[in-house]
């Protein structure tokens, strides 16, 4: 595969320079004290299935994160060593569930564009974000083709408060299948949230809650 191959659990510099790109990763990777800064324009390309966990704050700036061709890649788990982080204009490009934030969620400038494949035909079931934590905020989101669209989750009791701003949800065209399966926001549990500046559209159900601890 042509590219820079990093093994599964390779520590990244301090600077990940677009010299070395694309980047074939194997799996996941370390991030060192600090954080690593990865160059505009450099491609990673991820060749294992299973999510990347990022325990460290990650800055990237024009970045496409994405699956071989004809593939998919498992996505991120943001820990919480990865608060502090950054992303400005990247892509997420083919990921299985792009996103998966338990209230420590990267600062996103411009926009962070996910797409279940680049030719924008495919589509993904399951959701392309999961929010959760108590006091979780996504801005400046754009997510093609995933039916799961944004889900935000609160399996406690007490009331969580997420804002949800800025945020384009699309398919790129109408499905068949159950609502459930194809929503646009779907909020489960105890969530008071704040939304602002929504678009969805082609999905069978806009917004949806449930609470099943009433």
């Amino acid at each position: 595969v042509e590219g820079t191959a990093l093994p599964d659990d390779a520590l990244l510099p301090p600077v990940l320079p677009i010299q070395g790109s694309p980047y074939n990763l194997m799996g996941g990777f370390d991030i060192p004290p600090g954080g690593t800064t990865i160059d505009p324009n450099v491609e990673l390309n991820f060749l294992g299935g299973d999510p990347v966990p990022l325990d460290g704050p990650l800055f990237a700036t024009g970045v496409d994160f994405q699956a071989p061709p004809g593939g998919t890649w498992g996505g991120f788990i943001f820990n919480p060593g990865s608060q502090g982080g950054s992303f400005s204009n990247c892509r997420i490009l083919g990921a299985n569930l792009p996103l998966q934030l338990d209230g420590y969620v990267p600062t996103i400038v411009d926009s962070l564009v996910i797409v279940a494949n680049p030719d924008t035909t495919q589509f993904f079931d399951g959701p392309g974000v999961i929010l959760g934590g108590n006091n979780p905020h996504l801005h400046n989101i754009n997510l093609y083709n995933y039916r799961g669209g944004i889900r935000l989750l609160n399996n406690t009791r007490t009331v969580s408060t997420p804002t949800i701003t800025n945020i384009r949800i699309r398919n790129s065209s109408e499905s068949s299948r159950d609502e459930a399966d194809n929503t646009g926001i779907f909020l489960d549990g105890e969530i008071d949230a704040t939304l602002e500046n929504i678009e969805i559209e082609n999905c069978g159900m806009g917004i949806k809650f449930v609470n099943d601890n009433r």
